[in-house]
């Protein structure tokens, strides 16, 4: 392909990430060397063996079976992006993040990247305060219906489609 006046070739893109994995897997071995019970490496996207973390930007239907399958492996974040409270992308997003959370699992939302673009509103997420309990178990898979449900200790229940069309969140209270 051409980016502007480079030609990039396969061998280059190839390159280029096995550099960029090499760096993250080397960061994380410093990080870890001086706090090793704190330091914490979280990197967007990527699944790079022994990084303790794993952001989920643009989280949405096709990266939930991903995330589900990180069960206690490392810490995870999901993030909604472009997504404001109570709009369709935020049901869905936490929704979906609902199904799979685990221990050590986060989720935010915002409009964008900069800290008035939702960043500095976040803290104030009415359902964010909600106390679930724990989940009673792993999400259940409906293939008939293909539909993932979950219930927690405190009564909220969240079904979400495999396409995230019909999120539900029954909450609690």
């Amino acid at each position: 392909t051409t980016e502007g006046s480079c030609i990039v070739t396969s061998e280059f893109a190839k390159a280029w990430e096995n550099g960029h994995i090499y760096q993250m897997e080397q960061v994380q071995k410093l990080i870890s060397s001086i706090n090793k019970d704190r330091g914490i490496l979280i990197v967007n996207n990527a699944d790079v063996s022994g990084v303790d973390a794993r952001m989920f930007e643009k989280f949405q239907s096709g990266n939930l079976t991903t995330f589900m399958n990180e069960k206690n492996d490392r810490i995870s974040e999901c993030h909604g992006e472009n997504t404001v409270y109570g709009s369709g992308n935020y049901i869905r997003t936490v929704a979906g993040f609902l199904i799979g959370a685990y221990e050590y699992s986060y989720y935010a939302y915002s409009e964008g990247w900069t800290l008035q673009s939702g960043w500095d509103e976040l803290w104030e997420c009415k359902d964010c305060h909600k106390s679930l309990g724990e989940p009673l178990s792993d999400a259940t898979y409906n293939s008939q219906t293909k539909v993932y449900s979950r219930e927690f200790k405190s009564g909220t229940k969240v079904y979400i489609d495999l396409d995230w069309n019909y999120p539900c969140i029954k909450w609690s209270d």
